[in-house]
């Protein structure tokens, strides 16, 4: 049986493609990942999003049985959220037994959204954030936002972490990513920061430095759920900090840890 990783989109994004070269990575790694398409265009009332999402991994999982498609083993689940996406895992993880899903052992949250944002025309919209302090006590949390995302507030990850009161501090860990444009290309931090494909071109595309550290993380955070504790410094230390160097031996900017900052 494989592991399996459920892989929320951010708004929007409903083919794989947006995310190819993580993707691509965590199959490789010899992960089932199932990617549930929660709206596909159309104004939708958001509150609906994490059951439709819900309702698409069941049926996804209900195929994982060897037979249909490879087997899975539904204790070793981990989860990974864009966007809107980093708050629907959220919603799964406080309530899998009301969505039909197995509870997870890991969540990495990248610059999670909700519906309701903190100024702007999202105010006007229901928020789609559930309560999430009933996350069980042992799952292992990772939010990451960057500084100055035009889409999301780093706001709405700030109440994920302080409402998932049954996590322990030591636990869970929230990091800034700012852009660094020491030299050329630049390694961009922004609301795309996990979009990353193989075949592109640009700059903004391309697989960069900052693709690696969170491909790293989640790694990390996985094969520690998975029982590696070898692996735990690489999430929750100060391993995790270090995102190597530039061509002139330059460090890459190191992301902040705005609970210890």
């Amino acid at each position: 049986p494989l592991p399996v990783v459920l892989f929320v989109h951010g708004l929007g994004l409903t083919h794989y493609s947006a995310y190819n070269a993580w993707i691509t990575h965590l199959v490789r790694k010899g992960n089932v990942v199932i990617y549930p398409r929660y709206h596909i265009g159309g104004i939708v009332d958001p509150t609906t999003f994490t059951d439709s999402a819900a309702t698409a991994c069941a049926k996804a999982i209900a195929q994982c049985d060897g037979k249909r498609h490879a087997q899975i083993d539904t204790k070793q689940l981990t989860m990974i959220g864009h966007s809107l996406g980093g708050t629907i895992i959220a919603n799964f993880a406080a309530k899998p037994e009301h969505y039909n899903l197995p509870a997870p052992k890991g969540l990495m949250l990248l610059q999670p959204g909700d519906s309701k944002s903190d100024k702007g025309l999202g105010a006007l919209f229901p928020s789609l954030t559930e309560d999430h302090g009933t996350i069980a006590k042992g799952t292992l949390m990772m939010i990451v936002d960057v500084e100055g995302d035009y889409y999301v507030s780093p706001k709405a990850g700030q109440r994920i972490y302080d409402n998932a009161t049954e996590i322990d501090t030591k636990d869970k860990r929230r990091l800034l990513l700012a852009s660094d444009t020491y030299s050329e290309p630049a390694i961009i931090a922004d609301h795309m920061l996990p979009m990353g494909w193989t075949t592109s071109q640009a700059s903004q595309g391309r697989v960069n430095t900052y693709d690696f550290a969170i491909w790293r993380w989640f790694d990390a955070m996985q094969a520690t759920a998975q029982g590696d504790k070898s692996q735990r410094k690489l999430v929750f230390g100060e391993a995790a900090m270090d995102l190597d160097r530039w061509s002139d031996g330059q460090a890459v900017r190191r992301p902040v840890d705005l609970i210890s900052e």
